[in-house]
């Protein structure tokens, strides 16, 4: 950062730390930064982890998280600050922050505060419930009847709905999942159901997820994956298609020896990678290495291999372009394709 740039950041902070919470608003010279709807990715019994998009206006931009219980808001994060790619036309970036201090079982607000030379702006306040307490452990043997037990804690705050482009609904069917948000190098566990922004990497290697995504109009589509690491992508000007970009898997074994049992004809069959996945009439798309499948309304399987990627359909029907030809076939109930992976 120039010196010029730790300038104005410097004068930033000391305009950030200034300003109450309640009088945020535009103002100054340039572009203020806009702040998007807070996301809690995770919630415990004491702490609790959120993210937000920031839109930044001219230059870096400083931020903070507010949380509390009332409206006063009276816990914050410490200010941080932000700046984004000098190529990045959107001047968009994914801002996180750890919540401490919480109480468990109580519903809280969070929103997100961003300053800079522009302007500044705040969030709308985003709601969540902190995990209930643990159950005390039993009594040991004796005559004293066991204590009754603790009384149920308010019920956890409704999940923000999913937005084209910009965010998806995402809940832990069965085992474990964890996610990676944008702008983070680390998985956290998902919750039960939260909210998470376009471009998060999903891992249900030990676990199923179901998501939720947005479609124009307002409606809705879900479906359910599990079995590899994928990239959740959505474009806010398309027709809602929901784009899964397979990730991760050790491709180091695929070289010389697989290339000559390949001439041979002798195909190494063992997959890499593997994806799942059962929609409910949506639009999604599934990227593997070698091939790209649309779904139409189905239960189906793609799987990266050494020598290429083949979809298997169970129910229902799919497309599937060769990315080396660009052919497209169409599947249906019962029925796979192979394709070869280029070299």
């Amino acid at each position: 950062m120039s010196p010029k740039s730790r300038l104005l950041c410097a004068l930033t902070f000391a305009a950030f730390l200034a300003v109450p919470a309640t009088s945020l608003a535009g103002g100054g010279s340039g572009d203020a930064p806009e702040a998007g709807a807070v996301t809690v990715t995770t919630a415990g019994e004491t702490t609790a982890d959120v993210a937000a998009t920031l839109t930044l206006g001219d230059g870096a931009a400083a931020y903070r998280f507010e949380y509390g219980t009332t409206a006063a808001l009276d816990s914050r994060t410490a200010v941080a600050v932000a700046t984004h790619d000098a190529d990045d036309a959107a001047h968009r970036v994914t801002v996180t922050g750890a919540l401490t201090g919480l109480a468990p079982g109580t519903t809280y607000r969070v929103r997100l505060l961003a300053a800079g030379t522009g302007g500044s702006d705040a969030s709308p306040l985003t709601s969540f419930t902190t995990a209930a307490p643990a159950a005390p452990a039993p009594p040991p043997p004796g005559d004293a009847p066991p204590p009754p037990p603790p009384a149920a804690g308010p019920a956890p705050a409704p999940t923000a709905p999913p937005a084209l482009g910009t965010a998806f609904v995402a809940g832990t069917e069965a085992g474990q999942v964890r996610v990676r948000l944008p702008g983070t190098d680390r998985f956290v566990d998902l919750a039960a159901q939260a909210t998470l922004p376009v471009g998060s990497v999903v891992d249900a290697r030990a676990g199923t997820i179901a998501l939720t995504t947005a479609l124009p109009g307002g409606g809705t589509q879900q479906g359910s994956f599990r079995g590899a690491r994928f990239q959740v992508r959505q474009r806010a000007a398309g027709n809602g298609r929901t784009h899964l970009h397979l990730r991760g898997g050790n491709f180091s074994a695929c070289g010389a020896r697989s290339l000559a049992s390949l001439t041979a004809g002798d195909r190494p069959r063992k997959a890499v990678r593997r994806l799942w996945g059962k929609d409910r009439g949506g639009r999604f798309r599934t990227h593997g290495r070698d091939s790209v499948t649309t779904v139409r309304g189905t239960e189906w399987s793609v799987a990266d291999r050494c020598d290429g990627t083949q979809t298997k359909v169970t129910e229902g029907a799919v497309d599937v372009r060769v990315r080396r030809t660009g052919r497209v076939v169409r599947l249906s109930a019962g029925e796979r394709f192979f394709a070869r992976h280029r070299r």
